[in-house]
């Protein structure tokens, strides 16, 4: 396939991308007016590589992995509402999910809810929404959250000493308590997170 070819099926998401990559390297030419033939015979001179996507078309459109209908391949299904397999496999390598699933108290093998139920997506949409940049406050936002699930567990419990839902949140309170400490000596994982973690 041609330089010319790929960029005939480039979305315009990753235009505008290379676009402005090409503008860092090179201020003295208008990329963005250039006519797509110019535009291949500079990459070409230049040794630049185009990359596309397999998983979309010039539209930048891809099927639905579930329902099969045609949707944007940043985007979520509007009729099943599964989210693209190319926003699935971003999220997956978004630094603060890999933060979380490494996390020994929430993380993967925890048995929390955030291991057990919420996929990379979820984790990815709900850290938007909250603005929430940092893969430490992504931890701690989400330690708060597991917290939460065990508060409604007291919800439910008939009121004794040894009731197990009691047992069980006054554990996860020794363990929250003595995770954020290490995370505040920044002895999280293998590599230090900046930033800090308060109760």
């Amino acid at each position: 396939m041609t330089t010319l070819d790929k960029l005939k099926r480039q979305t315009p998401a990753d235009r505008l991308k290379m676009l402005h990559q090409l503008t860092n390297d090179n201020s003295e030419y208008s990329f963005f007016n250039m006519h797509d033939t110019d535009l291949a015979e500079y990459l070409d001179f230049n040794n630049y590589t185009v990359l596309i996507r397999p998983d979309a078309d010039a539209d930048g459109n891809t099927k639905c992995e579930s329902c099969g209908n045609t949707i944007l391949a940043d985007a979520r299904c509007p009729h099943c509402y599964v989210l693209s397999e190319r926003l699935s496999t971003a999220a997956k390598k978004d630094v603060r999910v890999i933060a979380i699933r490494a996390d020994s108290l929430i993380g993967n093998d925890s048995y929390s809810f955030i291991d057990e139920c919420l996929s990379a997506t979820n984790i990815v949409e709900e850290l938007d929404a909250a603005n929430i940049e940092s893969p430490v406050d992504a931890i701690r936002h989400f330690i708060t959250a597991q917290g939460y699930q065990y508060e409604r567990g007291l919800d439910a419990r008939a009121g004794n000493d040894n009731d197990p839902e009691l047992l069980l949140f006054n554990e996860w309170e020794k363990k929250r308590h003595a995770h954020l400490l290490t995370l505040k000596n920044n002895t999280f994982g293998t590599a230090p997170l900046h930033g800090q973690l308060s109760e």
